[in-house]
């Protein structure tokens, strides 16, 4: 099951951030040229989020380009909703074909 989702802009003043719902336990992983600086700032901005969201495993790559910390909590949280929203489509998709297996089967039941 792909359950990473992106969101972000290479551009200044932003960040790209990644996430993957499929890690074991949490992981943070920060790219950027002000890490030493800010660094901690950028890994509690992402580690509220998770908490906020109660999400216990992942794995989110920030790659950063001067985003403040609201960008990043933003950014963050856009990309679980989106890693969240591919594994309901997943889902979705996964019981319709077993409903339409089941309604086929049945058919083919009925017809002899």
């Amino acid at each position: 099951m792909n359950m990473i989702g992106v969101c972000g802009n290479e551009k200044d003043s932003d960040a790209i951030v990644t996430v993957d719902l499929e890690n074991d336990g949490i992981e943070i992983i920060i790219e950027s040229k002000l890490k030493k600086m800010f660094g901690k700032l950028m890994e509690k901005a992402v580690k509220d989020v998770l908490d906020d969201m109660s999400i216990n495993r992942a794995k989110v790559v920030v790659q950063d380009f001067g985003a403040l910390d609201f960008i990043i909590r933003g950014r963050t949280r856009t990309a679980i909703k989106r890693a969240q929203n591919k594994i309901n489509h997943e889902e979705k998709d996964r019981e319709k074909n077993q409903e339409e297996k089941i309604k086929k089967k049945n058919q083919e039941g009925g017809n002899k």
